[in-house]
């Protein structure tokens, strides 16, 4: 019975090791700072200001940045923005669901196959000079456990000038 209870109090401080939280850990994108965790990783790639990618969590974000002198006079406010990327993106025959806020933020979301069917949370913002788009995305049947931290670290957008 001792036996048993050491194996168990080892295998508990084996499997505990390591298990620590992940901490806070602000990632810097030009003027935006983006508050994920410190599991992300930044991903070499040429189509965006930055994608990274979390092991820990098996989720990743795009983000992207576009001149405001690029998108047209039409283009005013993060919900116009929302609303012109959602046009374009649903020219290239993806499916978006409507545009929602959460809180302040306006946001849509569409599933894409890859390797996987993945769930895109795809946030918009405004600073000075741009547009954002910070795309928060996981395997599909994980969106649920997910959501609350995409909005989360979408409220966590800050812009410096």
């Amino acid at each position: 019975m001792k036996i048993r209870c050491l194996l168990l109090a080892l295998l508990l401080v084996i499997c505990c090791t390591g298990c620590a939280a992940p901490e806070k850990k602000t990632f810097a994108v030009e003027e935006l700072r983006i508050e994920l965790d410190d599991s992300f990783k930044p991903q070499e790639n040429d189509l965006y200001a930055a994608l990274l990618k979390s092991n820990r969590r098996a989720v990743g974000v795009v983000i992207l940045r576009e001149e405001k002198s690029t998108v047209g006079d039409s283009v005013k406010s993060a919900d116009d923005y929302a609303a012109f990327t959602k046009a374009m993106t649903e020219m290239s025959g993806r499916t978006i669901g409507e545009i929602k806020h959460d809180g302040d933020i306006p946001y849509y979301e569409y599933t894409f196959r890859s390797q996987l069917m993945y769930k895109y949370y795809t946030a918009h913002f405004e600073s000075e000079d741009a547009f954002w788009g910070v795309q928060f995305f996981c395997a599909e049947n994980r969106y649920d456990k997910c959501i609350d931290a995409f909005s989360a670290w979408a409220h966590s957008v800050t812009f410096e000038d």
